[in-house]
């Protein structure tokens, strides 16, 4: 088990390890605006999201923590928690609230550093090292692109630069006679 104590300075390294390790080059897109991410039938809001982000930037300010982090912790959270349990390592709700430290801190914030923590001890572990490697290697994460993208294997990929789809040109006016 992980301590119990604070450990948000390693909450932002691990964060940083996971977004090397984790993401993205370019995927499906995701009809509903609401929804950040799907995995496995796992569905991860927009509002779950930004309430993640908030938290860790206050509870750790310097962390460096952004959205398409966020996203992808919370919408492996169920497959990494099942993973850590699994392997001996695995971590509690309770445990990530002490971890974050944040007086009323959201769900979704305690979610994404239960997932970050799973993420870690995994990581820590020989047999869930490989494990974890596997999962990386083989999720099939349905990504917002304002998240950027996911692609099974890949690296994390940025945001698109125009995710919102354009206007149509208006008709050109008929020329004055």
């Amino acid at each position: 088990m992980l301590p119990t104590t604070r450990r948000t300075p390693r909450l932002a390294g691990l964060a940083l390890v996971a977004v090397t390790a984790m993401a993205v080059t370019g995927c499906g897109v995701l009809e509903d605006g609401s929804t950040a991410a799907t995995y496995n039938g796992n569905r991860v809001t927009t509002d779950q999201v930004q309430d993640a982000v908030k938290d860790i930037a206050k509870a750790e300010p310097n962390a460096n923590f952004d959205a398409q982090t966020a996203a992808i912790f919370l919408a492996l959270r169920p497959r990494l928690n099942q993973m850590a349990t699994s392997y001996g390592v695995g971590v509690s709700r309770d445990q990530a609230a002490r971890t974050l430290g944040l007086s009323g801190a959201t769900g979704a914030g305690i979610d994404t550093v239960q997932a970050n923590l799973a993420f870690g001890a995994l990581n820590e572990n020989a047999g869930g090292k490989v494990a974890l490697a596997k999962l990386l290697q083989t999720a099939d994460i349905d990504l917002n692109p304002r998240y950027g993208a996911w692609k099974k294997g890949g690296q994390p990929g940025p945001a698109a630069n125009n995710w919102l789809k354009k206007p149509a040109a208006p008709a050109a006016a008929p020329p004055a006679s």
